[in-house]
C-alpha cells in the first residue's frame, strides 16, 4: 500500500524506500480511534501521533485500521516517522520482518 500511494503523488514505486523509527514490534497492542478531539494512534496504552484523514494537498490517506485494536504479529513492526505529518504505519500499517531491508544509525542528528 505505502508504495501504491507514493506513486500516486509522484513517487517512484520501484525506488520508494521508507526510513523510519519503529514504534511498535511483536506482541505490542496498537489501537486507532476518532475521539472528539480527532484521531490517535495508540501503542500499549499510550497515545502516539495523531492520524490525518487527508494529505496537505487535501488528497485522502488510506488508513489501514480505525476504532480497533490488535497486537501484532511474531514478525510484524510498526514504523512512525519522528515528523506529524510522516507517511508511515498510522496509514499503511504494520510491515512483516522481512520487508525491512536493514537497520540504520544517523550521521548527524539536528536538534
Amino acid at each position: 500500500m505505502a508504495r501504491e500511494y507514493a506513486v500516486l503523488r509522484g513517487g517512484r514505486g520501484d525506488a520508494t524506500q521508507f526510513i523510519k523509527p519503529i514504534a511498535a514490534g511483536p506482541g505490542d497492542e496498537i489501537c486507532a480511534f476518532e475521539t472528539m478531539t480527532g484521531k490517535w494512534l495508540i501503542v500499549d496504552n499510550k497515545i502516539v501521533l495523531s492520524i490525518h484523514s487527508t494529505d496537505k494537498e487535501g488528497n485522502p490517506l488510506p488508513n489501514f485500521m480505525m476504532d480497533d485494536c490488535r497486537n501484532l504479529d511474531m514478525n510484524e513492526w510498526l514504523p512512525i516517522g519522528m515528523h506529524p505529518d510522516s507517511f508511515d504505519g498510522r496509514y499503511f500499517g504494520p510491515v512483516k520482518a522481512e520487508e525491512i531491508e536493514g537497520s540504520y544509525e544517523p550521521l548527524m542528528v539536528f536538534e
